[in-house]
């Protein structure tokens, strides 16, 4: 069985929201056009990359956007149908993914990504009234200087007033 490394792409605020009454608290366009380059990446032909993400994120998304294109949608739910429109996949919990992601069918189908194992993290520097929000990252995460990726956008930027940056993470492993 190949390798399975899953990585992260979020976006939170200064209090780790990530989203209010199901959609998201803030609107940056170039950050959301940085979050489609790094999730499709540059696969070759015939693959894709896949994008996990959980049944409220899926409800989130406008029918107009729904599937992600240029990526294999998977959505992890307790309560969805198996074939659930656009989505390419459901499943019901991790270990059902990575069963998933481990047959030939899907090995085959889905390019193996350039963030493999590090969480790249949208810092929106702002305070935002959230419901959700993304797990803080322990000290087993360590912050990696961002000029190491070319693909990354580089320092600090801002859209509609709002600031925001892309950390990149990487767990590391104990001696």
């Amino acid at each position: 069985m190949k390798n399975i490394e899953i990585h992260s792409l979020a976006a939170c605020c200064n209090s780790w929201g990530i989203g209010v009454n199901g959609s998201l608290p803030w609107r940056l366009r170039k950050e959301m056009a940085w979050f489609t380059k790094a999730s499709t990446g540059s696969p070759p032909r015939g693959k894709k990359n896949a994008v996990v993400m959980g049944r409220k994120n899926w409800d989130s998304i406008p029918k107009s956007f729904k599937p992600m294109i240029n990526r294999y949608n998977i959505v992890m739910s307790r309560t969805l149908l198996l074939n659930t429109p656009e989505a390419d996949a459901v499943v019901r919990s991790f270990e059902d993914l990575i069963q998933l992601l481990s047959c030939e069918q899907w090995q085959n189908t889905i390019h193996e990504s350039p963030y493999c194992g590090k969480v790249y993290l949208t810092r929106v520097m702002a305070d935002f009234k959230c419901d959700t929000c993304f797990p803080k990252l322990d000290e087993t995460f360590k912050l990696l200087p961002t000029d190491q990726f070319d693909n990354v956008p580089q320092g600090v930027h801002e859209e509609n007033g709002i600031k925001w940056k892309v950390e990149v993470y990487q767990k590391h492993k104990p001696s």
